[in-house]
């Protein structure tokens, strides 16, 4: 029996998290977004409003990836929300993400078109799509 498109889509983003643990760059991860990928951060008016910009909030995070103690991810509809958590993921963000951080990713066409912060894993997992 093939995996349905939610257990695909959660195998797809652990898999790709995996590989960039293991490669230690963001390659992996940039080939999930689609050409017009967007980020919107836990405040308002923190966004990365073009794939260039979500791949260059994702370089700037990479220094905590090696300390990760936890990397879970749920299918949502047609989402997935990553939560990490590890010691250093407190250092070199704007904001406050106390041990650990939780993404929702949205897809289209089998790739991520949208990425939300959240401050808990709970708020991921009912964030809306941003006006």
């Amino acid at each position: 029996m093939p995996a349905s498109s939610q257990t695909y889509r959660v195998a797809l983003v652990l898999r790709a998290w995996l590989d960039v643990l293991e490669r230690e760059n963001v390659e992996p991860l940039e080939a999930l977004l689609t050409a017009d990928a967007q980020w919107f951060g836990l405040e308002p008016g923190l966004m990365c409003g073009s794939r260039s910009q979500v791949l260059s909030q994702m370089r700037r995070g990479s220094a905590a990836w090696a300390t990760f103690t936890s990397i879970s991810a749920a299918a949502v509809g047609d989402d997935v929300v990553v939560s990490v958590e590890g010691p250093h993921l407190r250092e070199g963000f704007a904001e406050e993400l106390h041990g650990s951080a939780h993404l929702r990713l949205s897809f289209r066409d089998g790739l991520v078109y949208l990425i939300r912060a959240a401050r808990t894993r709970e708020d991921a997992l009912v964030a809306e799509v941003p006006a």
